[in-house]
């Protein structure tokens, strides 16, 4: 029988299904246009320079070479030979990572942009939601301190997730925990920088186990299944690696085709992870809803003399009781307004104690 302190699996599969059909449309949207876009730059950095015509032609000197060495027990290889062995796997590692990255770019985006969304549906199944698709859009860019933690979240975590995963695998998917669960705590807890980063493993802690399971279910399988069945849907809609090389010979002239390629390619992988957004933004609302009544317990179980003042900063405050319901998530401060998780017993702006006295 499962704890009603520990995460669970089916619970969090459940309620994804049921998210699926209210989610997956502007899931796909996002998909849809961020796959024109990486297949605009594709084409820009690597077709129109003739970057990818080099790779393909240095790829098929280096695997002559190979055979050659392996088959020809007298051959003499060449200095040419010995720099396009040097030359090749070095570019062809820089640019793998490069689209991998891109790859993680879009998936951080689209959690991004849906992620307070997703957890509003979950939280409130049977309620009137409070967000819309746009406002969930326009909440990781509303204010500045969001603009530059999103930013940092785009940028840094895409490319060192990448990294992670590419040299050691766990460290790879440990970071992607991590700055998916930062997001949360960014949108929903209202943390921004380091203190985001802060609250994604506060999330993450005792729950790493459970979440590499859960990304190998709904990310890594999907990305296994895409890259089994997208060159087969190319070659069935006459986009063709064969057809690409003839292509990038002439990359002004087929530039439509090229641009048609890599739209499709980007498509048909990534449109698999829709499942992905939503299984994380759902475990997040588990995650936190199990943070939240161990905190209440522990609150309920600790008793506090509010009418001692605590040391802080060198100097006396006063903790305050502040009234909140149970199963509520965040309150307000009332010194200065700000908006605080329920987890949290300081105002993460003003810095005033509080006691949170849980009402009906």
């Amino acid at each position: 029988m499962e704890s009603n302190d520990a995460p669970s699996l089916s619970k969090i599969v459940k309620s994804s299904l049921i998210l699926i059909k209210k989610a997956i449309l502007p899931i796909i949207l996002y998909i849809f246009v961020l796959s024109i876009l990486s297949g605009l730059i594709q084409y820009l950095l690597f077709d129109l320079t003739g970057f990818n015509e080099m790779l393909l032609d240095l790829e098929a000197k280096y695997n002559q070479i190979i055979i050659n060495v392996e088959e020809i027990q007298d051959f003499l290889v060449t200095d040419e030979d010995l720099q396009i062995q040097r030359t090749y796997p070095i570019l062809f590692f820089l640019s793998s990572t490069i689209k991998f990255s891109s790859q993680m770019f879009m998936l951080i985006f689209v959690v991004l942009v849906t992620a307070r969304k997703i957890v509003d549906l979950e939280e409130n199944k049977f309620k009137n939601h409070t967000i819309s698709w746009n406002q969930s859009f326009i909440e990781p860019f509303n204010n500045r301190k969001r603009v530059f933690t999103s930013l940092f979240f785009l940028l840094c975590g895409s490319i060192l997730i990448t990294a992670g995963l590419t040299l050691l695998i766990i460290p790879g998917v440990i970071l992607m925990i991590l700055f998916i669960f930062s997001i949360h705590s960014m949108l929903i807890d209202e943390k921004y920088g380091t203190e985001a980063l802060k609250g994604g493993r506060f999330y993450a802690r005792n729950n790493v186990a459970f979440m590499i399971i859960l990304f190998t279910l709904s990310l890594f399988i999907p990305m296994i299944l895409s890259s089994l069945y997208t060159n087969p849907l190319m070659n069935l809609i006459n986009l063709s690696l064969g057809n690409y090389e003839n292509w990038i010979q002439n990359p002004l002239k087929n530039g439509f085709n090229l641009l048609l390629y890599n739209f499709s390619f980007q498509f048909f992988q990534n449109i698999v992870l829709f499942w992905f957004p939503i299984v994380i933004s759902v475990a997040f609302s588990q995650f936190q809803e199990i943070k939240v009544k161990t905190f209440q317990n522990s609150q309920k179980s600790t008793k506090v003399d509010v009418s001692q003042p605590v040391p802080h900063n060198t100097k006396k405050v006063k903790v305050k009781k502040i009234a909140v319901k149970v199963g509520q998530n965040h309150y307000y401060c009332g010194k200065c307004g700000n908006k605080n998780p329920i987890s949290s017993k300081k105002c993460s702006k003003c810095g005033q104690l509080f006691k949170l006295i849980y009402v009906k």
